[in-house]
């Protein structure tokens, strides 16, 4: 934890995000369930929020979005068998072979990404993501013995935003297939 606070220190973009997350988080989603909340149950359900259901949320949606980036990396090779499979298809074969098909499938990727329009609609997740991974890993009562934040949030900042000793701490403190 040490390491994240001295990490977000050196960063006040990232403070702000992860505010601008928690603000969010604080506002919006608590008054939400709030109002969901019969009168009879409501301390109750209040109280559960804290044990680990915040985390459980940041976790899951720092899981799910890495799953997102992980397709949308791999729409160039995609593309690339789909130019290759559709020429092979039709018996088509020109001058241009697969690696030539793959590099300029890879570039023109690259190049389209950078379009204002399309960067909008295909942002990257990897300030967000930090973020909310680094939230969770602040507001979370144990990452020690939560497993999905250990998973989905600590071990991926190790490197980033904790240092070497830190993550070798944490892989002899937790279980293996936590930090994988």
């Amino acid at each position: 934890m040490v390491d994240l606070v001295d990490w977000i220190a050196l960063h006040p973009t990232v403070t702000d995000q992860i505010a601008g997350i928690a603000s969010m988080l604080d506002k919006e989603v608590v008054a939400e369930l709030d109002r969901s909340f019969d009168d009879a149950h409501r301390d109750d359900r209040r109280r559960a929020l804290a044990d680990h259901f915040w985390c459980d949320l940041l976790a899951a949606l720092a899981h799910m979005l890495e799953e997102c980036q992980k397709q949308l990396d791999k729409i160039p090779d995609r593309v690339t068998s789909a130019i290759i499979a559709a020429r092979e298809a039709h018996g088509q074969r020109s001058a241009i072979d697969d690696l030539h098909v793959k590099i300029a499938v890879h570039h023109a990727w690259k190049l389209i990404q950078k379009i204002p329009f399309v960067a909008a609609v295909l942002p990257s997740v990897e300030e967000p993501l930090r973020a909310i991974r680094i939230l969770a890993v602040m507001i979370c009562p144990a990452p020690e013995d939560h497993r999905e934040v250990a998973k989905h949030c600590l071990h991926p900042l190790t490197g980033e935003c904790v240092n070497n000793l830190t993550k070798q701490r944490l892989k002899e403190a937790l279980p293996d297939d936590w930090m994988s």
